[in-house]
């Protein structure tokens, strides 16, 4: 609550003198100066005491302010420190700033992907959305994809062979930045955990894609360690004579598995093909 000021009280008139008062004129007595004099000097001696304490007092509470100011923001930078957002480079060594209103070019495996990026810790980093060129075309990652990924991609830096920011200067990549630009959102890479066991859609099926090539969708609780060998059931998709069908994998395939082996994985959407494959098989197998 504010303190309450007290408001000014009207003048009560019946309680004012009926006569102007008298003021002491020149010719007054040689005493009455000698008064008027004595309470001058009083006067001046007050103002002359008051007005030093007066900004004593002033220059004490402008300083304890200004120490209460510095102690806060100590504070906050002890409790908040910023953590520098950068990605070295394996093609040449050097050292890419991550800003989350730019763009970049990662290159995993064969393929480049393009879209803003955020360091999730020193083993993943996240791109969202994720576009990559499909026969020469501009597409993202779930357009007519069969196992049909969320937006976001979470690469391992291990498998990241080159990064580089996108420029807008140069015709090529401002066509990526617009086609990406089309599906970005500005605060998706702000305030994010650094817990890459946080982004895993545990009612959901993920999709993880290793560098020997193969691919296996499960339901993940963890990234630490051999991951998949708490799943209940992992699959992968086997192609024979032009036809890909989901089959279920031996523990020997999946359960020593690591982070280390990985390339990247995506949360998928309970809608699509490889999701809704697996749920109906899990409904009706024996």
């Amino acid at each position: 609550m504010e303190p309450q000021t007290p408001l000014p009280l009207a003048p009560d008139h019946s309680r004012q003198p009926s006569q102007q008062p008298v003021l002491p004129t020149s010719s007054g007595s040689t005493h009455t100066k000698r008064n008027l004099a004595t309470i001058s000097a009083v006067v001046l001696v007050a103002v002359a005491i008051a007005v030093p304490l007066a900004l004593h007092f002033l220059n004490k509470k402008t300083h304890n302010a200004t120490n209460r100011t510095q102690q806060s923001a100590t504070h906050a930078s002890q409790t908040t420190p910023k953590t520098e957002q950068f990605i070295a480079n394996p093609a040449d060594g050097s050292k890419v700033s991550i800003n989350e209103t730019d763009y970049y070019s990662l290159t995993v495996g064969t393929t480049a992907y393009y879209g803003p990026i955020a360091k999730i810790n020193d083993a993943y980093i996240r791109m969202l959305p994720t576009a990559y060129k499909n026969q020469g075309q501009l597409t993202f990652t779930g357009a007519n994809e069969l196992h049909d990924p969320e937006p976001a991609t979470f690469f391992a830096l291990s498998s990241i062979s080159e990064v580089h920011k996108l420029s807008d200067s140069l015709p090529d990549d401002l066509t990526i930045i617009n086609f990406v630009k089309t599906q970005a959102t500005e605060s998706a890479n702000t305030n994010l955990s650094d817990n890459i066991d946080s982004y895993l859609e545990t009612a959901q099926l993920q999709a993880f894609f290793f560098k020997d090539g193969m691919v296996f969708f499960a339901k993940a609780s963890t990234m630490e360690g051999n991951f998949l060998s708490g799943a209940q059931h992992v699959y992968y998709m086997n192609g024979i004579n032009g036809q890909v069908s989901l089959t279920v994998a031996k523990p020997d395939q999946y359960a020593y598995r690591s982070g280390k082996e990985l390339l990247y994985w995506q949360n998928l959407r309970s809608e699509g093909k490889v999701a809704k494959a697996i749920a109906v098989y899990e409904q009706h197998k024996p």
